[in-house]
């Protein structure tokens, strides 16, 4: 299948899913903003935004989890709005400085709908997966969207609220033209504790293939100048409605410029390889042939099976010992669709 009709179809999924949830609010909180680094939460964070200006639902309030004013937020909901909770990864506990964050809100707004917007789960520890049920479980309006078979199944067999299998949200960010290359190969390898590729072995079986590498956890200054910007225009605002709006706009400001970096790091191969579930995505809205490769906990293998199995331009790759096959399989799609333009 090729890009543009697997990226409209999975965000024909996601459109009738919120469509469904979100019907009869039509205000939401937008919780747990990405002001961290990580490029991929960034890209789940504008695909969101996408999605319900698609959709017509307006955003009263926004924060990152250490910013949040229960105070605040309560000034800016309606009876009827909806609490939206950023996807992503960090349900469980791999992450437990947003897993705590998002107990906190369902503990304390039980009056109001709270959807968990596409996450992928892991527990580690058992004890942690018992308190988050009991929380779970005593919200009698939660729903929770999950996006690969694995953390289905787990929310299914453990939670008693209402469980969907969705899309992650960065695929309403649409089809992105990618800039020119400048290598044969870019590897885009993780550098935290979900790694689990060795990138030395991979250099090694990639033998003399032109190669550059990064990771997407860097600050960018484009970022730091748009955080000095709010900053200065909160203190002249005049009304908490007005310097909430300008905090909605920062944070699409700031995704922008995260997806802008994402587009030129992997641009710069012909061809990719990456462990990371957001640069396979993002491989995806680029049009961009590219082998995935597994992370710690297994997320991108569940997401790949469920999702994107489909898409011709990439290979979901166990062994590196069958990379090189991969790239060229890949190397002869691309030189295809050349010859057809």
């Amino acid at each position: 299948m090729d890009s543009r009709t697997l990226i409209g179809a999975l965000q024909d999924v996601l459109l009738k899913q919120l469509a469904a949830l979100t019907e009869g609010h039509e205000t939401v909180a937008l919780l747990d903003f990405p002001k961290y680094t990580n490029i991929g939460d960034s890209l789940i964070w504008l695909g969101q935004l996408r999605l319900l200006k698609l959709l017509g639902k307006k955003i009263v309030y926004v924060c990152s989890y250490d910013d949040w004013n229960e105070e605040a937020m309560r000034r800016q909901l309606e009876p009827s709005s909806a609490i939206l909770l950023q996807g992503g990864g960090n349900f469980g506990d791999l992450w437990p400085v947003h897993h705590e964050f998002r107990l906190e809100i369902i503990r304390r707004f039980p009056r109001h709908r709270i959807i968990q917007l596409p996450q992928s789960i892991y527990f580690g520890e058992l004890d942690v997966l018992t308190k988050s049920k009991a929380v779970l479980d005593s919200h009698p309006d939660l729903h929770l969207m999950t996006r690969d078979a694995t953390s289905h199944a787990l929310a299914k067999s453990h939670f008693t609220c209402p469980v969907l299998l969705s899309p992650d949200a960065a695929f309403m960010i649409g089809p992105v033209k990618r800039r020119k290359p400048v290598t044969r190969l870019f590897l885009l390898l993780r550098t935290d504790k979900e790694r689990k590729t060795d990138a030395d072995n991979l250099v090694r079986v990639l033998d003399d293939v032109p190669v550059r590498s990064g990771d997407w956890l860097h600050e960018l200054s484009s970022v730091k100048r748009l955080s000095r910007l709010y900053r200065a225009a909160q203190s002249l605002l005049p009304s908490e409605r007005l310097r909430m709006r300008a905090k909605l706009w920062m944070t699409f400001f700031v995704g922008a410029a995260r997806l802008k970096e994402g587009i030129r790091l992997l641009s710069q191969g012909e061809l990719g390889i990456y462990d990371r579930l957001h640069a396979h995505i993002l491989g995806v809205l680029l049009d961009l042939p590219h082998v995935a490769l597994d992370n710690s906990n297994g997320k991108i293998s569940s997401f790949y099976s469920e999702w994107t199995h489909r898409y011709s331009g990439s290979r979901l790759i166990s062994d590196m010992a069958e990379i090189p096959a991969a790239l060229d399989q890949l190397s002869g799609r691309m030189n295809r669709k050349r010859s057809l333009t």
